[in-house]
């Protein structure tokens, strides 16, 4: 059976329609890249390094000078909290190197999150009992209640336990000993978690926009 002619007119429209979607987005999105060219505004320096093609470096050259740099900044964090990992290390001919090694394979962004909630803390731990980390278990719940009567978003307790469960892992801190791991604390960060999703207003679906977009500068 052959197709009608209103047939083909709706084909054609709804043809017609997705790419003038796939135009319109690939517009904004060059608009967008070109804002950010012009005012030289990146939202991370792994942005910046990506977008500059006279480096001349590869992707994977550019997330390893990340991941070395974020290592770096851990291996900072450990040796200011006195982490058991800095003192095992302490006569290694180059103790930084090794201690950067045994952070694990976590990536740059990962890294980099964790470290900087755990600055965050820090400011807090540090006001607190003068250490940069917690020196027992009632310091760091104290955070977490400061964190929740703020209010913070829903995500913050989770990506704080996240930071501290990192942190304490990559200082050699036994299992055993990880305020982490303790109930009371995972306890603590369900509970607070429930009662931010609570008043939280509905997560909201990705707009379509940025599919198309991608699939715009692919076709580019």
């Amino acid at each position: 059976m052959g197709y009608s002619s209103a047939g083909f007119a709706a084909q054609n429209a709804a043809c017609s329609s997705q790419y003038g979607a796939l135009a319109y987005a690939r517009m904004a999105a060059e608009e967008f890249l070109g804002a950010i060219r012009s005012n030289r505004i990146w939202p991370t320096r792994r942005a910046k390094s990506l977008a500059a093609a006279t480096l001349g470096l590869t992707c994977c050259e550019i997330e390893q000078q990340e991941l070395v740099r974020w290592r770096r900044e851990v291996v900072v964090v450990l040796q200011s909290a006195k982490l058991p990992m800095c003192e095992q290390n302490r006569l290694a001919s180059h103790p930084d190197a090794a201690i950067a090694a045994a952070i694990g394979a976590a990536r740059a962004t990962t890294i980099r999150s964790r470290v900087h909630e755990w600055k965050r803390a820090e400011r807090h731990f540090h006001a607190i009992t003068a250490h940069t980390g917690p020196t027992r278990v009632g310091v760091l719940l104290d955070y977490f209640h400061e964190c929740r009567l703020e209010p913070c978003a829903r995500s913050v307790p989770s990506a704080i336990l996240k930071s501290s469960s990192f942190m304490e892992k990559a200082g050699g801190v036994p299992e055993q000993d990880r305020f982490s791991v303790m109930p009371v604390v995972r306890n603590t960060v369900n509970q607070f978690t429930m009662e931010l999703e609570m008043g939280a207003p509905p997560t909201r679906k990705a707009p379509l926009l940025p599919v198309a977009t991608v699939c715009s500068l692919e076709l580019a």
